[in-house]
């Protein structure tokens, strides 16, 4: 893929994952559920690890300034962007039925475990850590679903249209 190829695509896949995150957001106690990382856990079928961290933490963290929790945009910006990194390196990496499921699922335990921690740091008690992982557990295992269902037909659709 060019250089102009993979800026053009990356710019429009940030845009996307921001936009899916704002307008699917449900707020909850300290934040918002989104189903974001299901198109991040998509995308990562695709596309290498380095674009990733870039839709994934700069989609996401875009998501976080518009909603107005701006304390959570340098942690999401980690972690989201790490989440598709991490379900795109799995996603080469692995082969069969493990291809098909481990990689998203590990996405999802990801962000429950890093939110979890990023909500300790934020509110300096380990009292949110179990609230904030049963809502992130959610979000994660919801959208590795989502992700695992759409894809196979997903995968095959993009690699077309990217000429892959």
């Amino acid at each position: 893929m060019s250089l102009t190829k993979k800026i053009t695509v990356t710019a429009l896949f940030t845009g996307m994952v921001a936009a899916l995150t704002i307008f699917v957001a449900v707020p909850i106690f300290i934040g918002y559920l989104n189903i974001g990382d299901a198109l991040i856990m998509l995308l990562a079928t695709v596309l290498p690890a380095p674009m990733m961290f870039v839709i994934g933490g700069v989609g996401s963290g875009l998501a976080d300034f518009t909603l107005g929790f701006p304390q959570y945009i340098i942690f999401t910006v980690l972690i989201k962007g790490s989440e598709g990194v991490l379900v795109s390196y799995l996603y080469r990496k692995l082969e069969g039925s493990l291809k098909r499921f481990v990689p998203f699922i590990a996405g999802g335990l990801w962000i429950t475990l890093a939110y979890g921690l990023t909500d300790v740091f934020l509110t300096q008690s380990w009292e949110y850590f179990i609230p904030s992982a049963s809502y992130n557990i959610i979000q994660g295992m919801g959208c590795a679903l989502i992700a695992i269902a759409l894809a196979p037909g997903f995968s095959s659709m993009m690699r077309k249209l990217l000429n892959k």
